[in-house]
Order: structure tokens, then sequence, then C-alpha cells
């Protein structure tokens, strides 16, 4: 008996041991030669626009199938893959500043032969959109496309403003006389039972104050102009930050005239400050607010929150962004775009470049310009050999202000302390100013912040440098 129960004892840790052996041993990926492994990003302007693609590349290549993960949490993934020993990734469609890092770390593929190649006749290099003509190159080379040309600015709810007879303020000053006219107004939150829910002019995100520089980087290039915007954002010395610059002096006056607005706080609703994006966007939605500081992907995002169409008394549009106090005529064609941490990359260890290529061509095609325009409802960074106009108001009312906007900008730079995340426009990103003036006890804080900010850059410019490796 004793005996067997040793048997019996040895035999279980075997078992035990064979069993811990399979599961400990992560089993290897499969890398098959006919699939195409893609992880895109899934959030503002969803996944639809990219599964219409995937089933047009599949039609066209017979014999190859798309691998599509599209999840919000894309960023993390490729990050991970990226890493990983096995990785099989052979396209990435991203939102991260981190694709610098993957680039210089040598994880993704130079993408010069492809700037070269043809989509609808025209080379891939003179097809992406002008603004991005120096930030495609990068460190000598190209190891990421742009994804979109996000358009920034004032959204605002084109239905409240027919009923209310209210006019698209076409400057800023009209824009403060609009905001005082929505309060005189008085107007009550539709079924809301608190007679002091009245509509505000703005709400905004607490969570992202950051938007607010969707609409002051406008103002900003506006009251500039462009060279002077190119000029500060080569960050050449601490003088940058500095009335010195003109640049410098432009961006002070832009976030004065945001100031003027926010400041008072009866111009917006008032738990704003203290709300997710989502919050904020739903209060806009459920007529709280008549305008919103966002970006092109709020249709897609504000859609989340209904049954799959907008409530009737809600219709989104963006407006023009009025011209700043003092800025010149000739400067409304001036704008900001976002879209500089967004990307089409494809990772060094693919097995399939050219297959990759091919994706991102019909991408970035008419065709897919049109489609992620009718489906995204958003703008790629790409010029079309053809006039897109669509059915929808909104869609078209963004083509409309990129038309009305030819002379466009990013926050790009060539400098080493941007490149490699040391500072902003705002100089240390810590520094973004808007929840500091907001939390300010200064009688005047936006001149407090903007001394602080040149303080700041003049104390630590030489640590600046010498962290960039500049």
């Amino acid at each position: 008996m004793k005996s067997f129960i040793g048997k019996s004892i040895l035999l279980l840790g075997i078992t035990t041991l064979g069993v811990g052996g399979i599961s400990g041993c992560a089993k290897k990926k499969v890398n098959n030669d006919h699939e195409l492994n893609i992880i895109c990003l899934n959030r503002g302007y969803g996944r639809e626009w990219i599964d219409a693609v995937k089933e047009k590349w599949e039609e066209q290549n017979p014999g190859y199938t798309v691998n599509l993960k599209a999840e919000s949490s894309a960023d993390d993934l490729i990050n991970k893959n990226l890493y990983s020993r096995d990785n099989i990734d052979d396209l990435y469609i991203g939102c991260d500043k981190a694709w610098k890092t993957y680039a210089l770390k040598g994880k993704l593929l130079e993408l010069d032969d492809l700037l070269e190649e043809e989509v609808d006749g025209v080379k891939v290099v003179d097809k992406i959109n002008d603004e991005y003509d120096k930030s495609i190159y990068f460190n000598g080379h190209t190891y990421r496309l742009p994804w979109t040309s996000g358009v920034p600015g004032i959204y605002y709810n084109s239905a409240m403003f027919e009923k209310y007879g209210w006019s698209i303020p076409t400057t800023v000053d009209e824009l403060i006389t609009l905001c005082t006219t929505i309060k005189n107004a008085q107007i009550k939150v539709g079924d809301s039972p608190k007679a002091t829910d009245l509509v505000k002019p703005f709400v905004f995100t607490g969570e992202n104050m950051d938007y607010f520089d969707y609409a002051v980087f406008t103002w900003w290039g506006q009251l500039a102009g462009i060279n002077n915007v190119q000029d500060y954002l080569k960050y050449q010395s601490a003088a940058t930050f500095s009335s010195s610059n003109a640049g410098f002096t432009a961006l002070g006056n832009a976030l004065k005239q945001w100031w003027e607005i926010f400041g008072d706080q009866t111009n917006y609703v008032a738990d704003s400050k203290t709300w997710t994006n989502h919050l904020a966007q739903q209060s806009f939605y459920n007529g709280y607010a008549a305008m919103m500081i966002n970006c092109d992907w709020l249709y897609n995002e504000t859609l989340k929150y209904t049954s799959g169409s907008f409530r009737e008394g809600f219709d989104l549009r963006i407006m023009k962004t009025p011209l700043a106090r003092g800025a010149s005529e000739a400067n409304r064609s001036v704008s900001y775009i976002v879209g500089e941490d967004q990307y089409f990359a494809v990772p060094k260890t693919t097995i399939k470049a050219n297959l990759a290529k091919s994706f991102i061509k019909l991408m970035i095609s008419d065709w897919g310009i049109e489609n992620f325009a009718e489906k995204a409802r958003g703008t790629l960074a790409y010029k079309s050999t053809e006039t897109i106009v669509t059915e929808d108001g909104y869609t078209n009312s963004l083509f409309e202000y990129l038309s009305a906007t030819p002379n466009r900008f990013t926050n790009w730079s060539d400098s080493k302390l941007f490149q490699n995340g040391v500072i902003d426009v705002w100089s240390e990103n810590s520094l973004a100013p808007y929840s500091r003036i907001f939390n300010s006890n200064k009688s005047n804080p936006v001149d407090n912040y903007l001394s602080e900010l040149s303080s700041n850059a003049a104390s630590s410019w030489s640590k600046w440098v010498a962290t960039a490796g500049q």
C-alpha cells in the first residue's frame, strides 16, 4: 500500500508538471502569408469606415483576408506588440505621440518608397495635405503617414441658431455679443424641471481642457500669420517664450480673447470644469449649450448617446472660426489643424509590407477619402482629385471650412526639443494654460500665466536642451 501511494504521488507530480509546462508556454502566433493583420484605433471616428476599407480591399485582393482589430485600446496594444518577440502585425492606425519613439527605436518600417508610388494618378507625397509637408519626414526618413486633418473649432447646434434667429459670428467681438444674446434670451432647457436650467452659450470638457487650443491656436494663427507661427515653432531659444517673439505676443493675445469669453462663468454650463468629454458632449446634445469647442470626431461620439440618429432640434455644424480682434482680414484663411499624433505606420517586423502599403493606398484614395467622410464624418489628411460633396450638411460644413482656410498649420516642429517630447507650444506640457488660469487667484490670471511661462523658459532652457540632446 505504501508503495502504491508513492507511485500515485509520483504520477500526480509528473502530470502537474506537464500541465504547468503546457500552460506556461505562450502559444506562438501564426503568421499567415495571405492574412493582413491590422490594428486600428476605434474611438471618435468609429470603425464603420475601416470595415468598409477592409471589405473593398479583400474584393480587390482575392485569396487574401484582413484580420482587423478595431479597439478603443489600440494604442496600448500597438505598444505591447511592437516590443513582442513574435509580432505578426502588418499595419497600425493609431493616435499616440509615441510613434516618434517607435521610429527612433527602429520599430517602424521606412516608407520613403511609398511616397513615390501613385494613387489616383498622383504621387502619394503630392496627395498629402500641405500642413503635413514637414512632419512626414522624421530623422531623415518617412516612418508614418498622417491619418486625418482633424477640423477643430467652434461647433454649434444649427437647429437652435435657426430657431432663435442667431447669426453666425464672424469676429470675436460678434461672438462675445452672441453670448450675451443667448443669455438674455433666458431659454429654458427642453423638459428640464429646473427653472434655473437655461441654455448657455458654451459647454466644455474639464477632462480635456486642451480642446480650447482648437480655437485659440486658430486665433493665434490669425493674429501672428503663418510665418510668425512657423518661426515660433522652431524653438530656437528661451526668447521664443518672451515678448520679443512676435509669435509669443500673438499667442498671448489669442489667450486673452479666449479669457474674455470663458473668464465669465455665466458664458458656460456651470459643471463644465468637472465634466468628462462624454458628459460635456451629452450636455451639448441635450440642449444645455448652443456651442462647444471640439474637433470633427464630435459627430460620431455624439451619436453614441442616441439611438443612431440625432433628435429633432439638434443639427451639428462647425462655424468658420471668428476673426480675432486685431487680426488681418487676409488671415481669415489661416487655421490650426489637429493630427500630428495620428498615424498610419508599418512595423519593421512585417513580412507583408507590400500588402500593408496597398491597404494604405486604398485608404487615401479618392474612394477612401469619400468613404471616411461618409462613414467617419471626418476629413483625411489627403487631397482628392475630385470635389467631394455629400448629402450630409455636417460633413459639407467640414469641407467648406477647409476650403475657406487653405493656409493651415499644425503644432509640428523640427526642433529636437519638440520631437523628443520636452516642450510644446505652451512650453512644458505641465504648464498647459487653461486649468491653471481657471484655478488662479491672481487678479489678472492670463498676464500672470504668460509671465510665468517666460520666466520658466528662461530658467529651464539649458535643462531642456540637455534633456533633448540638442
